[in-house]
Order: structure tokens, then sequence, then C-alpha cells
């Protein structure tokens, strides 16, 4: 299993399909403040350290193509801006407005909702690629049983994409137990 930049939450979500719930638009949605976090353009290049379970890997994501309106990467991921947030080719993993307490939700099989909220507009992240200051922090929210569920966040960093994933399982009882985490190590952008 190899994670990467677009596949993140689908492979850490569950596995599941999920539909986007798309809201209303809004005139007051600050297009120009979702698509700064998620650089998309051919040739911008990410690579992280991920630790799922004991192993350590290093992944490479790397656009290679525009195509059918999604920015298309080296491991089959597609993301894409569509004026109201970042998609991929199931849900949006940043919508606007990008402020504190914004939610919306994404419809997984079996009619199960995941919902996702933005925590954080302006967090500071320290990752091996060094600090970075207003940070976007979308916490994402799945039910994995009746006693627990599974929850990811993404912080984004202005200008530069995705750098850090986590993802844990929650119980009822607020005990936490980590699953994977994600780093960003270098980043070169076109």
């Amino acid at each position: 299993m190899r994670p990467h930049l677009v596949l993140l939450a689908s492979l850490l979500l569950l596995g599941a399909c999920a539909s986007a719930q798309r809201p209303a638009p809004a005139a007051s949605r600050a297009a120009a403040d979702v698509a700064r976090y998620v650089p998309l353009a051919v040739g911008n290049r990410w690579t992280y350290q991920a630790r799922l379970g004991g192993r350590v890997e290093r992944n490479v994501v790397r656009i290679e193509e525009r195509r059918g309106g999604f920015f298309r990467d080296n491991q089959n991921g597609a993301l894409a801006f569509d004026g109201e947030g970042v998609r991929d080719e199931n849900r949006y993993l940043i919508l606007g407005p990008v402020v504190r307490g914004q939610t919306w939700e994404s419809l997984l099989e079996g009619g199960v909702r995941e919902r996702y909220e933005i925590v954080d507009t302006a967090a500071t992240v320290r990752v091996p690629a060094g600090s970075f200051e207003q940070v976007l922090v979308v916490r994402a929210t799945t039910p994995a049983d009746p006693q627990r569920s599974l929850e990811v966040e993404w912080a984004w960093a202005p200008d530069v994409g995705l750098v850090r994933m986590s993802s844990a399982v929650v119980g009822k009882d607020g005990q936490r137990i980590p699953q994977a985490e994600l780093e960003l190590l270098s980043f070169e952008l076109h």
C-alpha cells in the first residue's frame, strides 16, 4: 500500500466509494483562497515519508498531465479545482469558504456519511521539509462501527500543498489509536 496525495481520502477512509454532496453555490466563496492550498500544475512534485504500521516508506507524487478536467499524478490519482473547492474524483478535500468551522459531507457506499470540517486556518506545522504557517487543517470523520470512527487530518500549506496527513481510530471513550502518518520531505513547484 503506497499512500499518495490524491488517494489518501479513499485509502484511509475505509476504502469506501463516496459521492460529494455539492452545496448550493455561494457568491461569498473566495475561490482563490481554496485553490492556493493545492498548487495544481503539470510537473509539480512532492516527496513524502509515510509511516503505516511498522513500515516507513518514501513516496514521490508527481503531476503528469491534465485530462478530463483533473490533474492526474504518477499514481493514478486525480485532483481538480472547480471554483468551489479542491476535489478528487469522488469528494471535496477542501470546500470554500476557507473559514474555521466550515463543514461538508460525502456519502459513502451503504449510506454512511463522512463528515469534513475545517478545524484551523492558521496552524503552524513543522515537517522535515520545513516549518509552514497559516496552514489549513481539515478533519474527516467516518463511522467505522457503533463504537469507533476513523479520523483523518490533512494539513495544507498555502502555495505548497499537503504537508502532513495523519489518521487514527477513535473510540467512543475518546481513546485514539494512530493508524498512519505522512509528512512532506521536499517539494518542487512549476
